[in-house]
């Protein structure tokens, strides 16, 4: 188990506890966007956890760009453009 998974598993945890707790909603949403195990769908309910829970913070802003990064990432391509795709993860689904 690496270090990344370590980190998801104790901020999950985390989140069983305190499902309110900005700071494990913005780090699994950054660990959603990369590696190996990127899942832009579940980084999307993180991004969003953040949003509704911190209005008009910084953080919740950092957070709306992410968002709407994933938004731009994940429109349909036009004019011949390729997808490079996403694997899925092996994050559970909160």
């Amino acid at each position: 188990m690496g270090n990344g998974s370590k980190t998801e598993s104790v901020l999950h945890k985390a989140l069983e506890v305190d499902s309110s707790y900005t700071e494990a909603h913005y780090v699994l949403g950054f660990l959603c966007t990369v590696g190996p195990s990127a899942n832009p769908k579940v980084a999307k309910v993180h991004w969003q956890g953040v949003v509704g829970l911190e209005q008009g913070t910084e953080r919740s802003q950092i957070a709306q760009v992410h968002l709407a990064q994933l938004e731009e990432d994940s429109a349909p391509l036009q004019n011949g453009e390729r997808s490079l795709g996403c694997q899925k993860s092996s994050i559970a689904s909160i």
